[in-house]
C-alpha cells in the first residue's frame, strides 16, 4: 500500500495534488497553504484503535460525491467515538482487495465500500469473514442478496434514483414544450447508480415522442471525459437543446465545453446533488438535479456499521436499503445547499443508532428497506432471473408479508428531518 508521512501521520493511496484540490473544496487549507489532513480523514494516527475505525474505500477523489460522503462518515464517527480511514484504489480492483486485507490484518472491523460493478465483492466478504462487517453501496451483481455472500456482508445501500430522475427529465421536457434535441450522458453502464438514471430518464423519454435523442455515451463520473464528450457532440450537432447527465461532476465538465463553444443555452438535467452540483443549479449552470444527499449516505451507513458491531441483529429483510431522493431546481435549491454546507450538520447521529436507541431511533431521512424481488425486476441490467436466486429464509419472509410490516416500521421511525 502506497504511504507517505506528514509529521508522523500516515496517508494512504492519496495523490498529493488530488488531496490539495479536495482540501481546498472543503475549506481546510491552513494559513500557510498546508491542508489539515485530519480534516479530510485521509490519515491514520499511529495510536488509533483500529477496532474503532471505519474504513471507507472508493475509487477516486475526482468526484466530489465522495468528498461529501466521507465528510458525513467522519461527523457520524466522531459522534459515536469512532475514527475513519479513507482509501482510494483508482482503477485497480486488486488494490482495493489488498486494502481490505491490510485493514483486517490491522484489526479494522468496519468497512464501507464502493466496489465498481461489484468487482471483488465476494473476495472482500471472504477476507473479513466473521471478524467484522462490510457495507456496500450502489453496485451489486443482479439477482443476488447480501446474505448470499456471507455474514460479513452487513447491508447494501443505494438511493432511490429512478422516480426523481423521471420527474426531473419530465420537468425539463415540459419546459422545452415537449420537443427538441437531447444528448444523453450515462455514467458507468452496468452499475446500479447508472441504472437508476437509465430507468428514470428512459421513462420520461418514452412519454415525449417529440424529444429526439441525438447521441448517448458514458461520461464516466468525471469532468475531463465528460468535457471531451460534450465538445465532440457540440461539433457534431449544430442544434442541441438539452443534456441528460447521470452525475453532477460530468454535468459540470459538459458545461465547461458549452462555455468554450458559446452554447450555454443548453439545458441540463442531472443527478447526485453534491455541493458543487447544488451550487451549479443556483448559478444557472445546471437546470435541475436529483438530490441524493451523499453526506447523509456516509453518516447513516457509519451508524449502521456501529450498530452491527455493537449487537444489532437485523432481520433477514434488513440487508438492502435506499434513501428517497428529491428534485432540486432554482425554486428550492437554497434550502438544499444550506443543508449540504451546514457545519456541523443538523443530524443527531446517536439518535439514529439502533443500539443506543433501540425503541425510539430516528432515521432522520426517508430511509426504507428494499424488497429484493421488486428491486431486481426493475434493476436487473437486462439479465434474466435465475432459479432459486433468493435465499429460502428471505423468500419465506417476503411471502409471509414481512416486508410490508418492516416498511411500515421504517416509515414510523423517520423522525425529524432537516428538510
Amino acid at each position: 500500500m502506497a504511504e507517505t508521512k506528514h509529521g508522523g501521520i500516515q496517508v494512504f493511496d492519496v495523490n498529493r495534488r488530488s488531496l490539495l484540490t479536495s482540501a481546498m473544496k472543503l475549506g481546510v487549507i491552513g494559513a500557510v497553504g498546508v491542508p489539515s489532513l485530519q480534516a479530510l480523514d485521509f490519515v491514520r494516527p499511529s495510536y488509533a484503535d483500529s477496532t474503532k475505525t471505519v474504513a471507507n474505500l472508493f475509487d477516486s477523489l475526482a468526484d466530489e460525491w465522495f468528498i461529501d460522503e466521507v465528510a458525513g462518515a467522519a461527523e457520524a464517527a466522531a459522534a459515536l467515538g469512532l475514527t475513519t480511514e479513507n482509501m482510494t484504489f483508482g482503477n485497480n480492483p486488486a488494490s482495493q482487495l489488498s486494502q481490505v486485507q491490510d485493514g483486517v490484518t490491522r484489526g479494522i472491523q468496519m468497512f464501507a465500500v464502493y466496489a465498481p460493478l461489484g468487482q471483488g465483492l465476494t473476495q472482500m466478504v471472504r477476507f473479513v469473514g466473521d471478524s467484522g462487517h462490510l457495507a456496500f453501496e450502489y453496485d451489486i451483481p443482479p439477482w443476488t442478496y447480501p446474505s448470499t455472500y456471507g455474514p460479513a456482508y452487513g447491508f447494501y445501500v443505494n438511493d432511490r434514483i429512478a422516480p426523481s430522475a423521471y420527474a426531473s427529465a419530465k420537468r425539463l421536457f415540459e419546459s422545452m414544450g415537449g420537443k427538441g434535441n437531447v444528448v444523453v450522458m450515462s455514467a458507468f453502464p452496468g452499475g446500479q447508480h447508472n441504472e437508476g438514471g437509465e430507468i428514470g430518464f428512459k421513462q420520461a423519454l418514452d412519454e415525449f415522442p417529440g424529444i429526439k435523442v441525438l447521441a448517448k455515451a458514458p461520461g464516466k463520473y468525471s469532468r475531463e471525459p465528460a468535457q471531451k464528450l460534450m465538445s465532440d457532440w457540440l461539433v457534431q450537432f449544430p442544434q442541441i437543446d438539452a443534456l441528460l447527465s447521470y452525475a453532477d461532476t460530468q454535468s459540470l465538465g459538459a458545461y465547461t465545453a458549452m462555455q468554450q463553444a458559446g452554447r450555454t443555452n443548453i439545458k441540463i438535467a442531472s443527478i447526485n446533488g453534491q455541493i458543487e452540483g447544488l451550487q451549479a443549479v443556483k448559478d444557472g449552470k445546471i437546470t435541475t438535479t436529483v438530490f441524493l444527499n451523499p453526506f447523509l449516505i456516509g453518516g447513516w451507513r457509519t451508524v449502521r456499521l456501529f450498530d452491527l458491531m455493537n449487537g444489532w441483529k437485523p432481520s433477514v429483510l434488513e440487508r438492502m436499503f435506499w434513501l428517497e431522493s428529491d428534485i432540486v431546481d432554482q425554486s428550492n435549491v437554497d434550502k438544499y445547499l444550506s443543508l449540504a454546507k451546514s457545519k456541523p450538520s443538523p443530524y443527531d447521529w446517536k439518535k439514529m443508532s439502533r443500539t443506543l436507541n433501540p425503541d425510539n431511533w430516528e432515521s432522520q431521512g426517508r430511509w426504507y428497506p428494499i424488497n429484493p424481488v421488486d428491486f431486481w425486476k426493475a434493476h436487473n441490467l437486462g439479465k434474466p432471473e435465475p432459479a432459486d436466486w433468493l435465499p429460502a429464509d428471505v423468500k419465506a419472509a417476503v411471502d409471509a408479508g414481512e416486508f410490508e410490516k418492516l416498511l411500515s416500521e421504517y416509515k414510523s421511525h423517520i423522525g425529524r428531518t432537516p428538510i
